[in-house]
Parts: C-alpha cells; sequence; structure tokens
C-alpha cells in the first residue's frame, strides 16, 4: 500500500497550509489593529487623487470606495504582499497536486483497466477545474497586480478581463 504521508510531496503541502493559515492570521490580526490608522490614510489618498486628478469621478470620495496606494500606505503594501503570499500557495498548490497525481496514476499501472479510466477521468476533470480557476481568477488577478505595481490609465483591459 502507497504511504502518501512519508513523500516530500505531503511535507510540501503541509508547509503551504501552515502558510495560509499564518498568513490569514497575520492578515486579521493586522487589519484590526490598524483599522483607524487604515481609513485615515484612505482619506489622505482619495483626497490627493482628486487633487491630482480632477477629471477622476466623485465617486471616489465616497466611504465604500478603497484607494489601493501600494507604495505610499503600508497597509494597503502589507495587504497586497499577503494576496501575493495567498495566490502564489494557492497557484503552486493546485498545479503541483495535478502533475504529482499524474505522475502517480502514471506509475500504478498495475491497476485493472476501469480502475485506470476512473483515475484518468478524475484526473481530466480536476485539470478542467483547475484550467477554469486559473483562466477566470487568473486573470483579473494578473491585472490587478500589473495595476498596483505600474499603475492603469485605461479600463478597456478591464472589461475585457470581466
Amino acid at each position: 500500500m502507497f504511504n502518501y504521508k512519508s513523500t516530500f510531496f505531503y511535507t510540501y503541502l503541509r508547509i503551504n497550509v501552515y502558510v495560509i493559515r499564518v498568513t490569514l492570521f497575520l492578515f486579521v490580526v493586522v487589519n484590526i489593529s490598524t483599522y483607524y490608522y487604515a481609513l485615515d490614510q484612505q482619506v489622505i489618498s482619495k483626497r490627493d487623487l482628486l487633487f491630482n486628478h480632477p477629471e477622476a469621478p466623485r465617486v471616489i470620495s465616497c466611504d465604500s470606495v478603497v484607494v489601493a496606494a501600494p507604495y505610499r500606505d503600508p497597509i494597503t503594501m502589507f495587504n497586497l504582499a499577503v494576496w501575493v503570499i495567498v495566490v502564489f500557495v494557492a497557484f503552486t498548490a493546485t498545479s503541483s497536486t495535478t502533475i504529482y497525481l499524474w505522475r502517480y496514476l502514471r506509475d500504478n499501472e498495475h491497476h485493472s483497466p476501469a480502475v485506470i479510466r476512473m483515475h484518468r477521468m478524475l484526473l481530466i476533470t480536476l485539470f478542467v477545474q483547475t484550467s477554469i480557476h486559473a483562466i477566470m481568477l487568473g486573470g483579473p488577478n494578473v491585472m490587478f497586480l500589473y495595476a498596483a505595481i505600474f499603475g492603469a490609465q485605461h479600463e478597456c483591459n478591464t472589461f475585457f478581463l470581466l
């Protein structure tokens, strides 16, 4: 019988789980403890944005709008770093799981043809589901990251990704 807990891959996935847990715990603690500071930073960022770009829509000054200024605001920079870590860990965990299962299936061809066919169907389903998530979530996330780092002047790319 295959002991999956003795593999390096199992340890890798456990490390990924702990990284996600610690990162999200720090995210909650930091955002709760810096709530009022972040609100003050939002007011300053919105005022500066409207002053530097008077053509910007006035809806920016609404309280429900969050202006991300990652190089000025340390809280937004921390949240951006948390987001990058979570996206990276999720991407590497899902893709490496698919590759691991594919290799394990290929190495264990001593099963019956029906079991192998069922495993292949499961693997194809997992690959399609991972691909759908990568396209539907990856595209907007990449655009957000690009806009947060380099800035975005036009909205046409955003509408394309939605």
